[in-house]
């Protein structure tokens, strides 16, 4: 399983409303998969893009400074190891679709062990909306807004090493 993390630069977090409204985030949202999943085909599928199926979800407020605002995209992948090359590729595609100036900061990493992989689908899948009074006019904005994303073909055979779990 791959964890990529897409932080919006601290000076962009205003820019446009995109990451500072619901319709915003929707539009970053579908920006950020047209990038990371492939742009839709007329047939419904992803054509192109680095990962074939996946599970995307924002955090508005860090750990680090409870109550600031601090968008990132979080996003689970089933993928292994990502060269320089192809992450400073996704850096410049996520750059030139969301129209920033400057590179967003783009962290990956993989694990084929199963605690680390649950352990970020716990975490990817947590709020951190946690106080209202962050920023209330927000917090009311985001009522209904569907925060958790996924795409690809879910009935596909489980990644290689995996095994199916009988149910």
């Amino acid at each position: 399983m791959g964890y990529l993390v897409i932080t919006v630069p601290e000076g962009m977090r205003g820019l446009r409303g995109w990451f500072h409204s619901k319709a915003g985030l929707r539009q970053a949202t579908a920006l950020a998969l047209a990038v990371v999943a492939g742009k839709r085909g007329r047939d419904g599928g992803r054509v192109g893009g680095y990962w074939g199926r996946g599970l995307a979800r924002w955090h508005y407020f860090g750990d680090e400074h409870p109550g600031k605002w601090h968008p990132h995209l979080n996003i689970l992948v089933e993928g292994g190891y990502l060269g320089r090359k192809r992450l400073r590729e996704l850096k410049r595609d996520m750059k030139r679709a969301w129209l920033l100036p400057v590179l967003p900061v783009v962290n990956y990493r993989f694990s084929r062990q199963p605690g680390k992989m649950v352990h970020w689908l716990k975490y990817v899948t947590r709020a951190t909306f946690l106080d209202k009074s962050w920023d209330q006019a927000m917090a009311d904005d985001l009522y209904g807004f569907r925060n958790a994303r996924w795409w690809g073909k879910w009935g596909d055979p489980l990644a290689r090493g995996l095994e199916q779990v009988p149910g």
